[in-house]
């Protein structure tokens, strides 16, 4: 109808599949200026704008393995062009060797070192377990990733999505890097105005809420990676500080290290906007969000055998105070100050926090409890390993209970082989096999017979024939 000379503007144009859907496919197969796609589709530049953008920012693009990037490209002369747009595919070495994008885009393997965060050999973690949700994942066959890591040195840093890999030799990570930042064709997204105040307020924002998914890290580490480039292009100093301290801080998070420095108070985004309310409007989001993304916040569930009416003293009121701070170094002094006080009071508060707190935290708050020489430390650790939300924290009570060679810890060990993360399962295992008495050595001979994961009877063998 666009070819018509008197082309009616408030005329619909019928097209095969929204055009949501036939964009995504462009944006696949190459780059595209919105005038582009104006003439393809004989559609008004804001109509595809209002399909166009929330695209190009869609988490759930992620998932699907590919980033989405844009940029304004020089022409022969120097002269900015119209801006194209495209969705670049992850290569499957980063799929398999760096499936966060951490370690290429935002140089992690220094952050390590630095940190002095451990790593593990690959003997020392199950690589068979990770291959399996590589697979599962990305739809990768198990031998193809065999196959690369073949080639490639690699050890493992432990995280609470799992063991992530390490690769000794950086030249792949640069690799990865220059796909996404070094030609035109791959559309690194540096030309626009930033406003980092926003910026930086998402940031603290999930640093709070602790990690979601994988694909909400993904979506992290690209934006973050951007926002350093853009301020290193610019020579903002200050803000590339700023920024790179997020950095630092998001990885001792999903490593497990509560210890992070702190962030200035900020105000979390709201939850719905004008630009939000758009995204939701796109077919692609709608489909792909249901089986994609996950809640980034942990449910606040209520522990059992707390007490709810207790009448805090001023120093506990304060800590109680503490412990609600947005401010991450705040909440990690007040867990220290009611791990020193040894207290049953305190004891039940830090039962409560980790319920209530992300993962990291979650984890510390675990590690404070074990060490507590109270007769209910163990009633509690019990309870963390059969109730709580994250995973991480239920294999550190179940390594907590190896210290205790009761009979309760040793059924509540027992309890735990019906946790279904193999990780938690082989804890309680190692656990059992710690204590060593006739009851632990009879559950786990039992519990053999039942186990369906290789890795936790291969535990339990091991065990038994020492």
């Amino acid at each position: 109808m666009s070819h018509f000379e008197k082309f009616d503007p408030n005329s619909y144009r019928i097209l095969e599949r929204p055009l949501s859907q036939l964009l995504i496919d462009d944006l696949i197969a190459g780059s595209w200026t919105i005038e582009e796609f104006v003439s393809k589709y004989g559609i008004d530049k804001q109509d595809i704008r209002n399909v166009l953008n929330p695209l190009m920012d869609d988490a759930s693009v992620f998932k699907e393995g590919y980033i989405p990037r844009r940029i304004i490209p020089n022409d022969q002369n120097g002269h900015r062009t119209s801006y194209r747009y495209s969705f670049i595919p992850i290569p499957i070495q980063a799929r398999i060797f760096d499936p966060s994008l951490g370690f290429s885009l935002l140089k992690w393997s220094d952050i390590l070192q630095d940190e002095d965060i451990p790593i593990s050999a690959p003997y020392e973690v199950k690589k068979e377990d990770y291959f399996q949700n590589l697979t599962s994942y990305w739809g990768i066959p198990e031998d193809k990733i065999l196959n690369h890591f073949n080639s490639e040195k690699t050890l493992f840093v432990n995280t609470v999505y799992g063991p992530l890999p390490v690769l000794s030799n950086p030249i792949l990570y640069q690799q990865i890097l220059d796909k996404f930042t070094q030609s035109t064709e791959t559309l690194a997204q540096k030309s626009y105005k930033r406003i980092f105040s926003t910026e930086y307020r998402y940031y603290w924002a999930f640093l709070n809420q602790g990690p979601g998914s994988i694909t909400d890290l993904r979506y992290c580490v690209v934006k973050l990676h951007d926002i350093l480039e853009y301020c290193r292009e610019h020579t903002l100093v200050q803000e590339y500080r700023r920024f790179q301290e997020i950095n630092r801080n998001l990885l001792k998070m999903i490593t497990l290290n509560p210890k992070m420095t702190s962030l200035p108070p900020a105000e979390r985004p709201q939850k719905t906007t004008k630009w939000t309310q758009k995204i939701q409007k796109t077919e692609f989001n709608k489909d792909l969000q249901q089986q994609t993304l996950q809640t980034i916040s942990d449910p606040i569930i209520a522990p059992k055998n707390c007490d709810d009416n207790m009448d805090p003293n001023p120093l506990i009121h304060s800590i109680i105070s503490s412990l609600h701070s947005s401010d991450l170094k705040v909440k990690i002094e007040a867990i220290e100050q009611l791990s020193n006080l040894k207290t049953d009071e305190a004891l039940n508060l830090l039962h409560q926090e980790v319920f209530r707190c992300n993962q990291a935290f979650a984890v510390y708050a675990t590690e404070c409890i074990s060490t507590f020489p109270l007769s209910r430390t163990p009633e509690v650790l019990a309870d963390i390993l059969h109730s709580v939300p994250h995973p991480k924290a239920r294999v550190t009570a179940a390594q907590a209970l190896s210290g205790l060679n009761t009979q309760a810890s040793v059924m509540a060990l027992e309890k735990g082989f019906s946790d279904y993360n193999t990780q938690v399962r082989e804890a309680c295992v190692r656990s059992l096999g710690i204590i060593g008495s006739p009851l632990a050595i009879k559950i786990l001979k039992n519990h053999m017979e039942t186990e369906n994961s290789v890795v936790v009877r291969e535990a339990i063998e091991r065990i038994l024939n020492q």
